[in-house]
């Protein structure tokens, strides 16, 4: 059972080693960071990570230089830790294997009775994960339609969804027929299908065409 520990205390670690770290790194810097807006400090966290990731051309200001440094820091601290606690675990796991190998030992049923264990927690996850997108899609479609009515998004014909999403915003009321929208999408791929044809009568000519430069050298 040490390797189903090791497995879990990954995935935890994968799992909560972002928010943690992130978390260190605000209270690390400066005074005035924990004390943002959550908007402002989504932005100055993502301007951070960015940094790190060397997805930033531009210099930041000093104080972004310094939090990137704690948070590279704190980043490799936490991957050596990881490491090192998993080889550990990985270690342990085989000592206890080799004392478990004897000549009784039914291993097949131990691994059947894992991989079971694995593929039944497995389709769960995908269970639940399946009925939560659908169930997020469900409410986000019976908000939408309580605010614009299914005849317009069916028949409308016009397609501009300019609409203000919270309070402080500005915005127009916005147009939602969906007749717009598929008919420059049908467009669209007829559009590409005809440029794929184009390309293939281009492509098929190409020898003939070849066939007759080089006769007409020849001559």
């Amino acid at each position: 059972m040490v390797w189903h520990s090791g497995l879990f205390l990954y995935a935890l670690w994968v799992t909560f080693e972002p928010t943690i770290t992130t978390y260190l790194v605000v209270q690390g810097s400066a005074q005035d960071m924990p004390e943002l807006p959550a908007a402002r400090l989504a932005l100055i966290v993502n301007d951070i990570r960015n940094t790190a990731n060397g997805n930033i051309s531009s210099s930041p200001d000093i104080a972004i230089t310094i939090a990137t440094d704690n948070y590279q820091q704190l980043r490799t601290l936490s991957h050596m830790s990881l490491a090192v606690i998993v080889g550990c675990l990985a270690i342990i796991s085989a000592a206890a294997a080799l004392r478990a190998i004897r000549l009784d030992l039914r291993a097949r049923n131990s691994v059947e009775t894992a991989l079971k264990v694995f593929l039944i927690t497995s389709s769960t996850l995908a269970i639940f994960t399946t009925a939560g997108i659908v169930m997020s899609v469900l409410f986000e479609a019976i908000r939408f339609f309580n605010e614009i009515s299914p005849l317009e998004f069916l028949f409308g014909l016009q397609w501009s969804p300019q609409t203000a999403i919270r309070a402080d915003q500005v915005g127009a009321s916005g147009a939602f027929g969906s007749v717009p929208l598929l008919a420059g999408t049908i467009a669209h791929q007829r559009n590409r299908h005809a440029g794929r044809r184009a390309q293939r009568l281009a492509v098929g000519d190409l020898p003939g065409r070849v066939s007759q430069c080089t006769i007409t050298r020849i001559r």
